[in-house]
């Protein structure tokens, strides 16, 4: 299976020499919500270019990488807190979390993630785009990358919001953008009412991106 993951341009020095770590004691992208897990990599088959953008503070222009997961320790791979608290918001098994707020409530999940809910992964991933990798992601593990430039058109194909339900509706859009920006014809087919999200993306120019493959012994 291929997961993605999204950053700034300026990690992809460092990422080819020393593959993906987790962030960490450095600073996270997500203060205005929740800081990311400092301990995981996150992961998707979709929001690239969300969690990229988020990233890059700077401008500099983005970077993607496509990782062969068969290849990694799947007992490492976990479900995004993120995901485990949207689900379990109102599942009366979870009443002893009332009371405590989103960040509260994700904190909770997150510190249970990888011990609890390690074998839900898969879940997260089909429920909401999203799933962890708890350690290093080795650069023998990265098959190829797709450098984006600040201004490419495919830039102006995704906004989301990352929510269940925005997955559940829009997942095969952005799944697509992930396609082509690898330059993959094998496009999902969109769902009734969203045929015009389908035809603009098909006809987003791929200006502004270049896609390098990674051999197994980590060199370009």
């Amino acid at each position: 299976m291929k997961l993605y993951h999204g950053t700034s341009l300026k990690r992809l020095p460092s990422i080819l020499s020393e593959g993906l770590k987790p962030r960490g004691r450095k600073q996270g992208n997500w203060k205005d919500t929740i800081e990311s897990n400092p301990k995981a990599v996150y992961l998707t088959d979709a929001y690239v270019l969300h969690f990229a953008n988020n990233s890059n503070k700077n401008g500099e222009g983005l970077v993607v990488f496509e990782i062969d997961i068969d290849k990694l320790n799947l007992f490492k791979l976990a479900p995004d807190e993120d995901f485990l608290e949207q689900i379990t918001r109102k599942n009366p098994e979870y009443s002893f979390l009332q009371g405590k707020n989103m960040k509260e409530r994700t904190k909770w999940f997150r510190k249970r993630a990888l011990s609890t809910y390690q074998p839900s992964w898969k879940v997260s991933l089909s429920g909401m785009g999203t799933c962890c990798f708890y350690g290093n992601i080795p650069l023998d593990t990265i098959i190829r990358y797709a450098t984006i430039e600040p201004l490419a058109p495919i830039q102006r194909a995704s906004d989301p919001t990352i929510t269940v339900t925005n997955y559940q509706i829009l997942g095969w859009h952005y799944r697509n953008i992930v396609k082509r920006i690898f330059d993959d014809p094998n496009y999902e087919d969109c769902q009734p009412g969203f045929e015009s999200y389908s035809q603009n993306l098909k006809n987003t120019k791929r200006t502004g991106i270049q896609v390098k493959e990674v051999n197994n012994h980590g060199n370009v």
